[in-house]
């Protein structure tokens, strides 16, 4: 692609020859080009920093470029193909997929719930990258970048439906650069640039260049069926997933934060038994861990929090609450 706004195309079966009388061409789209993405064989979609467009067809004689929307583009280098194309521009991370509808497109964001979140760091845009094993994509806005799962669920009617879970990520350097290939025996590897004149490795270990990495998780308040009615909180079983030996701390919240307990540090094994575990290379299985609460109240929070440069990863599965009802109240 071009700065003035188009991109050449080089001669058929020839990349690296352009010649305007053996079939190359230069196509205008009127911006600066962010990206291309595969949509299908014979659809190729040309991201600029505020439209989408659509180049359909299999050669000079038969290419129809049209508009997709002028309402979204992307960032340069902020495109991904995740079986369906996403982008990240200024109104969030932007799904594009076919539909039947007039036009033949559709165009949504799936960051709705953490705009505030996105909009705080997406003028800092630097790489992305599409990390198929665990079906997640990841943009990064230089030191932060954003973890979208897909995850597939039942809607209220039944019908099997798929949202992106989204988290995010600091790390001590920039992202300059990113890029996952899949090796010979099936795993991916993905490599990143930074600042300097280094290439790191990302998901290789348990610390960043061997600087601890902090994580915290907080679940939304849980009413626990009932809003109206108070609860005498006893225990909650945790469901975790760990290579090897681990060690975090679970705060207990109250009443949309009125009330809050001493944090419990919580040490977990690791259960080599059952499960194929991408990160880590080995096969293991679920450890259950209880923990006793306290106080009453109508709604509890929890948050875990982490960090470590030598502990193991864990991943939260689940967890199971003990309670006791008590009286109704007005509020």
């Amino acid at each position: 692609s071009t700065l003035g706004g188009g991109f050449i195309t080089t001669v058929a079966g020839n990349p690296i020859t352009v010649d305007g009388t053996l079939g190359s061409i230069e196509i205008g789209v009127g911006q600066f080009v962010t990206g291309f993405q595969n949509l299908s064989a014979a659809e190729l979609l040309i991201f600029t920093t505020g439209s989408t467009w659509s180049m359909s067809g299999s050669g000079p004689a038969n290419w129809v470029l049209r508009l997709v929307t002028g309402d979204s583009g992307s960032k340069p280098f902020c495109s991904v193909n995740m079986g369906e194309i996403f982008a990240a521009d200024d109104i969030g991370i932007v799904n594009v997929k076919r539909s039947d509808v007039l036009g033949g497109f559709t165009s949504s964001t799936v960051s709705n719930n953490i705009q505030k979140l996105y909009t705080g760091i997406n003028k800092t845009y630097s790489a992305s990258t599409v990390i198929k094993s665990l079906e997640q994509m990841r943009f990064f806005f230089d030191n932060t970048g954003l973890i979208a799962t897909r995850v597939a669920y039942q809607s209220a009617n039944g019908n099997d439906a798929t949202r992106y879970g989204i988290t995010r990520v600091v790390y001590p350097d920039s992202v300059r650069s990113i890029h996952t290939s899949r090796l010979n025996d099936g795993t991916e590897r993905t490599m990143f640039t930074s600042n300097g004149d280094t290439v790191y490795q990302m998901d290789s270990g348990p610390s960043f260049d061997g600087a601890a990495i902090s994580s915290t998780v907080s679940t939304a308040y849980n009413t626990v069926k009932s809003p109206w009615q108070r609860k005498r909180f006893e225990a909650i079983t945790l469901e975790t997933v760990s290579a090897g030996e681990s060690t975090f701390s679970l705060t207990q919240n109250l009443n949309d934060g009125d009330k809050s307990y001493d944090s419990k540090t919580i040490t977990i094994d690791g259960q080599l038994d059952f499960g194929p575990y991408v990160l880590a290379g080995e096969d293991f299985g679920i450890t259950k861990s209880k923990v006793r609460l306290k106080g009453t109240g109508l709604n509890v929070q929890f948050s875990f929090t982490k960090s470590s440069s030598t502990d193991s990863q864990v991943t939260l599965a689940g967890y199971t609450l003990r309670y006791t009802p008590r009286g109704l109240v007005t509020i």
